[in-house]
C-alpha cells in the first residue's frame, strides 16, 4: 500500500515537465508551417506577378500582388517589392516582414525570381 501512496504525485510531476516541452514543440511546428505557407504563397504570387507584367503595366501587377499578399500576411507587411523586365526576361524581388512590429531581422523573408519567356 505504501508504494501506491508514493506514486500518486508522480503523474503530476511528469506532466509539469512534459507539458512545456510539448507546447514548445507545437509552437515551433506552427511557426514553421506559417513560414512555409508564407514562403510558398509569396513565391507563387511573385511568379504570377512577373507573368502579369508581360501583359499589363507593372504598377497594376504590383498593386494586385500587394493586395493578394495581405491575405497571406495577417500579421506581417511587404517592405519592398520590385518588378523589372527587359525583353524576354522578367525579374522580381520581394522583401516581407512576417511580424510587422518586430525589430528582429529573423522575421524578414526575401524572395527573388527570374523568369524567361519563350517568345
Amino acid at each position: 500500500m505504501k508504494t501506491r501512496h508514493r506514486q500518486k504525485g508522480q503523474a503530476l510531476i511528469e506532466a509539469v515537465f512534459a507539458l512545456p516541452v510539448l507546447f514548445a514543440a507545437l509552437a515551433a511546428l506552427a511557426m514553421m508551417a506559417y513560414y512555409s505557407l508564407v514562403y510558398y504563397s509569396a513565391d507563387y504570387l511573385l511568379h504570377e506577378a512577373l507573368v502579369c507584367s508581360t501583359h499589363l503595366s507593372r504598377q497594376t501587377c504590383e498593386r494586385e500582388l500587394r493586395k493578394q499578399l495581405q491575405g497571406v500576411l495577417p500579421a506581417g507587411k511587404v517592405l519592398d517589392l520590385r518588378l523589372q523586365g527587359s525583353g524576354k526576361q522578367s525579374r522580381g524581388s520581394l522583401l516581407i516582414k512576417l511580424i510587422a512590429n518586430s525589430e528582429s531581422k529573423k522575421t524578414e523573408m526575401k524572395i527573388s525570381k527570374t523568369i524567361e519567356l519563350p517568345f
